[in-house]
């Protein structure tokens, strides 16, 4: 738990913060006053250094929090989602994906209320550096679901799509014959005795199983890979397909923006070499509340409704 919300918790049940707690709040707290001592000290009197807070405050401080959900987009059809076998797992990972997408959200706002209050400032404004990194930290954890929630699908779901959708089934063959030759026409024999001999499973299963590890074995931080799993799932219809498969669509930002965080720690490419670690704090891409979240609520739309596209073709084939 950050801090500020730790010391708001406490305040609201009634018990005193700890001045330790309290100081490592406003330390911790990087914005663009000039000087940490000023702030520090305004947060620490605000705070009652130790003693109570008074609990309308604290109230407030925690309402902030909560008051900062997201909306994400869903299909009729997907109803039945959490209770069928092929998509319940899927939809609970992205569930958890949501909740803590929400709650890094909400927990910027109010650290930006908390750090605005203590410099006696009104609850407006951009957010801070420290804020920016729960922002960052929400775009990582929606890219994370998506990921999550679609590579159980493809496994919970594949089989089944297979017998009851023509699409689905027509992928399956495509992949069986490329997985069973040998780079040219004639069959693999060690291949095709690997599919006969399984274990406990139909050679369709075993198809289905290798197919399910070939979509699964990147990571699905693309629009390209995203294409792909929809293809294998039999998800066609084309508004849809445009919206994640155009160039320089918002899911394509997002996980344009999921990799600088990623694997460049937001340092632009022309960073100028310094010693100083605040100057290079000061130089990271600036992420903005609304922009970072739309990013993020549109990587965990689009990963919704694909679990709900396949929800409502089996509840259909039931």
């Amino acid at each position: 738990m950050a801090p500020y919300e730790l010391i708001a918790s406490l305040m609201l049940r009634g018990e005193p913060a700890a001045s330790d707690d309290v100081a490592q709040a406003a330390a911790s707290h990087d914005d663009d006053a000039a000087g940490s001592s000023p702030t520090r000290a305004r947060l620490i009197r605000w705070c009652g250094y130790g003693r109570h807070m008074d609990q309308v405050t604290a109230r407030e401080l925690l309402a902030s929090r909560d008051s900062h959900g997201i909306v994400i987009e869903e299909d009729s059809r997907g109803v039945n989602s959490p209770t069928l076998t092929e998509t319940a797992k899927a939809q609970e990972f992205l569930w958890s994906a949501v909740s803590a997408v929400e709650s890094l959200y909400g927990a910027a706002y109010m650290s930006r209320d908390l750090a605005r209050a203590a410099d006696g400032k009104s609850l407006q404004g951009v957010m801070g550096r420290k804020e920016q990194e729960l922002l960052r930290a929400a775009l990582i954890f929606a890219s994370a679901g998506l990921d999550a929630a679609l590579k159980r699908l493809v496994y919970d779901s594949l089989l089944t799509l297979v017998r009851i959708d023509a699409k689905v089934a027509d992928g399956l063959e495509a992949f069986a014959r490329e997985h069973l030759s040998n780079g040219s026409l004639a069959v693999d024999p060690e291949a095709l005795v690997k599919v006969l001999m399984a274990d406990g499973a139909t050679p369709r299963e075993v198809l289905v199983s290798a197919w399910a590890a070939d979509l699964t074995r990147g990571s699905m931080q693309s629009r390209q890979q995203v294409e792909k799993v929809c293809t294998a799932l039999g998800i066609t219809g084309a508004p849809f397909r445009k919206r994640i498969g155009a160039k320089g669509a918002t899911l394509e930002k997002a996980f344009v923006a999921r990799n600088q965080i990623v694997h460049e720690l937001d340092l632009p490419a022309h960073v100028a070499k310094t010693s100083d670690r605040d100057a290079t704090n000061r130089s990271r891409r600036r992420r903005y509340a609304q922009a970072t979240i739309d990013l993020a609520v549109e990587v965990l739309s689009v990963a919704q409704l694909v679990i709900d596209d396949v929800a409502g073709r089996v509840s259909e084939a039931h």
